[in-house]
C-alpha cells in the first residue's frame, strides 16, 4: 500500500498573451488538477495558485500548459511549500519537479 501525505503548496502563474485565454495545470502528465481562464489584465504581474493535495510519497511533476499556445503562454515560478515535506526543483518555465517525503 502506498503511503500518502497531505500537502499544500502555492506558486505564481505568469501570462503573456490575451485576457480570456485558458491554461491547464497537470500532475504527472495524466491527472488534470485545474483548467482556468486568465481574467486579469496582462499588466498584472502574476496570480498565485494554491493546491492542497493528498499525494503518494515519492516523485511527482506539476506542469502548466496553454490551451492555445498561439494566443498565450503561461509560466510558473516561486514554488512555496505551506504544509508537508516537499522538495522542489524548477525545470524550465513550465515544470516543477517535487518530492514528497
Amino acid at each position: 500500500m502506498l503511503d500518502h501525505k497531505e500537502v499544500y503548496f502555492r506558486f505564481q502563474i505568469h501570462c503573456t498573451g490575451n485576457v480570456g485565454e485558458s491554461y491547464r495545470i497537470w500532475l504527472n502528465d495524466n491527472e488534470l488538477l485545474t483548467e482556468r481562464t486568465w481574467r486579469w489584465p496582462i499588466n498584472r504581474n502574476y496570480i498565485q495558485e494554491h493546491l492542497p493535495l493528498r499525494l503518494a510519497v515519492g516523485d511527482h511533476k506539476i506542469h502548466i500548459e496553454s490551451c492555445n499556445k498561439k494566443l498565450a503562454t503561461f509560466k510558473l515560478s516561486d514554488f512555496e511549500t505551506k504544509i508537508g515535506k516537499i522538495q522542489s526543483e524548477q525545470e524550465g518555465s513550465e515544470i516543477f519537479r517535487i518530492k514528497v517525503s
